[in-house]
């Protein structure tokens, strides 16, 4: 094994796309995503570790310090799940060779969030990081609800519990009996589109408002457009009398819609406008043939009311003994 340590991107860029390729991942890990996080939020240097199995690159450890301490590149604020990026079948001798590299180093921690509990660097980690002179703590971060999708709408209504079925059945007459349209944007009018969901994000509650900053806007804007190029996102509104009053933001991936963000006018909250919304892109979703739908990270009542399950993402530290 051989490795290769980088404080840029653009040396491993083209390495770090090739190997995403043929892995099941999310947008968080792309090198595009996590790039642009750096520029507009990063502090400290950047340590990239490239690891090769002769000249070929099986592993991508992307990380950043702050003094003596290394952590995922990204922030838990806009990154749902981080991960090491692995060759499939690679994944021991990845984290084996970046362990024996990091003990040599005067790290006295390594800070590893937003890790999803079917990964398998949380057991590699664990079983591997002792014998080489780290203790090993895993603490559950957060709840991260998701939903398998069956073959049609029918169905994937009939899964929910009794009530939650009553209630979105009895939400969806209400909102019709009123008149409603529900549509993807287009990409020409993205941009646009993309000034209604801010609007209706912070309309949502003070917590959004808050959260949506004029940084975070020009963060979403540029993820929106590198995805929508690539035919990886869309941003679904519903309309009343003319007026758009909820948006989805969501992100596919090969069989996967993953649910970034969401917000609705709270003055129609009558109509669930929200969840409406949202239900009706699992709808497009199940049309699309997808199979998972994950709500991402939190716990928030909706994503329950519409079949989420919860697994668990958790935060790995590794200290030196």
């Amino acid at each position: 094994m051989k490795i290769s340590v980088l404080d840029r991107f653009d040396s491993v860029f083209d390495d770090w796309e090739k190997l995403i390729k043929n892995t099941e991942s999310s947008p968080f890990i792309s090198p595009f995503w996590q790039k642009l996080w750096w520029e507009n939020f990063g502090e400290g240097s950047l340590y990239i570790t490239k690891i090769l199995d002769g000249q070929e690159v099986i592993g991508i450890v992307p990380l950043y310090l702050n003094g003596n301490t290394a952590r995922f590149i990204g922030g838990t604020d806009l990154f749902d799940y981080q991960d090491f990026i692995l060759k499939n079948g690679c994944e021991e001798k990845v984290i084996k060779t970046f362990l024996d590299h990091a003990a040599l180093l005067d790290w006295n921690e390594i800070e590893l969030f937003s890790i999803p509990e079917n990964s398998l660097s949380i057991d590699l980690l664990e079983r591997l990081s002792g014998g080489l002179g780290f203790s090993f703590e895993a603490s559950v971060l957060e709840t991260s609800p998701g939903k398998c999708l069956p073959e049609t709408w029918e169905e994937y209504i009939s899964e929910l519990s009794k009530k939650n079925r009553h209630e979105l059945r009895r939400k969806f007459k209400r909102i019709q009996e009123e008149g409603y349209k529900f549509y993807t944007c287009e990409e020409f009018d993205l941009l646009d589109s993309l000034s209604d969901f801010f609007r209706l994000h912070k309309l949502s509650g003070v917590d959004k408002s808050d959260f949506m900053t004029t940084e975070r806007e020009r963060f979403f804007t540029e993820i929106a457009i590198h995805h929508a190029k690539k035919k990886q996102m869309n941003l679904s509104f519903v309309e009343m009398n003319g007026v758009r009053v909820a948006a989805s933001f969501c992100f596919d991936y090969g069989d996967y819609t993953f649910l970034y963000n969401s917000g609705y006018d709270t003055g129609f909250s009558s109509f669930s406008v929200g969840l409406i919304c949202n239900a009706l892109v699992i709808k497009s979703s199940i049309n699309q043939g997808k199979k998972f739908f994950d709500f991402l990270r939190g716990d928030e009542r909706y994503k329950y009311h519409l079949g989420g399950t919860d697994k668990s993402v958790y935060k790995i530290v590794l200290s030196k003994k």
